[in-house]
């Protein structure tokens, strides 16, 4: 497991894990009286999504079992997490620690310099991103392909310059298009951006 705030990849103990995540999928329906069943009325939405994480972390000392505990906490605590749930993987997950945190003590001559923390990271956005791609394609229409590494297909951000003006069908892609129903003229040294469903 790698985690990484906005800057750089926190130093996580090798020991913690992601055990088991879970996400919700509500099913829009209806009930009719005098039928049975229900009829489906909408698309399936889905829920957040939770990663549980755990781990036993040995230390150096009892003392320093209260220290490592406190500086794990303030690593994961009030911020923006980039969660890779194993070292290999190629897409991540924007987190945020959530709920309780279980810390558990053990009692013996070795035994007491170890512990194990459990807790909850919560990706409210329950898709997975891959790594930033951008191209760049010069002038006039062409079909390119770009294959990106999350876990859903999504429509690209798209950037449109160096050109005096725009009209008509901008992008097709799976299925969606984006088209303009009037001439937009472009500003020298400016840019028209697509991105979330908007363009401006």
């Amino acid at each position: 497991m790698r985690i990484f705030d906005e800057k750089k990849e926190l130093d996580i103990p090798k020991w913690i894990t992601a055990s088991s995540s879970a996400s919700t999928i509500q099913t829009q329906t209806v009930k009719l009286n005098d039928r049975h069943g229900e009829y489906l009325t909408g698309k399936e939405q889905y829920g957040s999504k939770t990663f549980q994480c755990s781990g036993t972390i040995p230390t150096d000392s009892a003392c320093a079992v209260e220290k490592e505990r406190s500086r794990l906490l303030s690593l994961l605590s009030g911020k923006d997490l980039i969660v890779y749930r194993d070292d290999d993987d190629t897409i991540f997950y924007r987190c945020r620690l959530t709920g309780q945190i279980q810390i558990t003590y053990y009692n013996g001559e070795n035994l007491h310099k170890v512990f194990t923390i459990s807790f909850t990271l919560k990706a409210f956005d329950p898709f997975g991103y891959g790594q930033r791609k951008i191209e760049t394609i010069a002038g006039g229409r062409r079909d390119i392909s770009i294959v990106t590494e999350g876990n859903l297909s999504t429509v690209p951000e798209i950037a449109i310059g160096d050109i005096e003006k725009v009209s008509g069908l901008l992008v097709h892609c799976n299925g969606t298009e984006l088209k303009i129903s009037r001439e937009i003229a472009i500003p020298h040294g400016k840019t028209l951006l697509y991105k979330d469903g908007t363009l401006f």
